[in-house]
């Protein structure tokens, strides 16, 4: 239900729409591993959160803005990866 591919998929659109330079497909790669979809929700949450920050700028300040601009598209449970 929650943190599922098509989430992930839309995450993925949602940053590069805000942030252009943000590598969709090495974030895709990351993030929808083969083990994804059997991971406990708790592990799918930190494992998208952990390819997040891989994906985005390693300076704070730099990746602080696309969060901010993306966070409020997600609601619920799933707004936990930010």
């Amino acid at each position: 239900m929650f943190f599922s591919e098509g989430f992930v998929r839309r995450l993925a659109d949602d940053i590069v729409a805000y942030y252009a330079s943000f590598d969709r497909a090495e974030f895709l790669t990351n993030t929808l591993v083969d083990e994804f979809e059997d991971m406990a929700l708790k592990r799918k949450m930190r494992h998208v959160t952990q390819s997040l920050h891989a994906s985005l700028p390693g300076d704070f300040a730099k990746a602080l803005p696309v969060l901010l601009a993306v966070a409020p598209n997600y609601t619920s449970f799933d707004g936990m990866v930010f």
